[in-house]
């Protein structure tokens, strides 16, 4: 099997959308980065790089508003599954178009060595693109005065998470590569799976965050705009709050999606998540080695 991971590794860095999906995840870090530091002449609502902020900034402004390295994690997340989805798609299906799988049978390799060959260079990309993007944050913020606010506890359970993340994905994209004997419908479909499960993953975090109950206040302000008066209401229902069975619905499609583990972390692991992405990449890997060992590549 190694001579099938050497040949792989030569195709993949011959690959030009590797280096274009790195180029994206560049370009988006290096602009969002550079213009939240204020390094581009002109940006505007650039984010201060210390604490020392006035005492009337509530604790969330003063989240919202500090320049951090942290932040911008979850960009890589994002990016990575969609990165992914082309490079892996690019790789496996060009071996269907040229019949290269078949030429691989023909010289004595077996299926299971040819699968999981290609699931090591797979993930070995994707790993690539995750470490690349990580560098690239703390390279660029870091000089440019950004603040670091997680613990290296948490930033090493967040990096773990996002590995095994990245392990789940590579299985997806591969069952699907290795299967599809088409190159553009696998790209197709791994680039809309990803992209749904982004977008799933926003819709769904967001209104799963919503509180049962919130506590309205009512202010009063002088003519110069400071509050001079503020007054904590009832608690009332929240009309956002999404309870009972949809609620069992939209919980049980967030915890199958392979991205919100990682997109969802705040400092506590959610272990029904993690425990699921590993149920994933089981499923996802015994079943694409089944059909594959099955498949009729001719």
């Amino acid at each position: 099997m190694s001579k099938l991971i050497t040949a792989g590794f030569k195709r993949l860095f011959r690959l030009k959308s590797l280096y274009a999906c790195l180029a994206v995840i560049a370009f988006q870090l290096i602009i969002n980065i550079g213009g939240e530091s204020g390094l581009f002449e002109g940006h505007i609502g650039v984010r201060v790089t210390s604490g020392n902020m006035p005492e009337s900034v509530s604790d969330t402004m003063r989240d919202l508003m500090l320049f951090t390295a942290d932040s911008h994690i979850s960009e890589v997340s994002f990016l990575l599954i969609i990165a992914a989805a082309i490079v892996i798609g690019n790789l496996i299906g060009s071996e269907h178009s040229f019949g290269t799988i078949r030429n691989k049978l023909t010289v004595g390799h077996n299926r299971t060595e040819i699968y999981f060959a290609n699931f090591i260079v797979s993930l070995t990309t994707v790993l690539i693109m995750l470490v690349f993007g990580w560098a690239l944050i703390f390279g660029l913020a870091l000089p440019l005065g950004a603040q670091l606010v997680s613990t290296a506890e948490k930033l090493v359970t967040l990096f773990l998470l996002n590995v095994l993340y990245s392990i789940v994905i590579t299985a997806i994209f591969v069952f699907m590569a290795m299967n599809i004997l088409s190159k553009s419908t696998t790209l197709t479909l791994s680039i809309l799976i990803g992209g749904a499960a982004l977008l799933l993953n926003v819709l769904f975090s967001s209104q799963l965050s919503q509180p049962e109950y919130v506590t309205p206040r009512s202010q009063a302000f002088d003519s110069e705009g400071r509050i001079i008066s503020q007054e904590t209401l009832d608690p009332q229902k929240n009309p956002m709050y999404i309870g009972g069975t949809r609620r069992v619905i939209y919980e049980t499609i967030d915890t199958l999606l392979p991205c919100s583990a990682v997109t969802e972390y705040s400092g506590e692991v959610d272990v029904p998540k993690v425990i699921t992405e590993v149920g994933e990449l089981a499923v996802f890997t015994a079943a694409g080695l089944f059909i594959f060992r099955r498949r009729d590549l001719k």
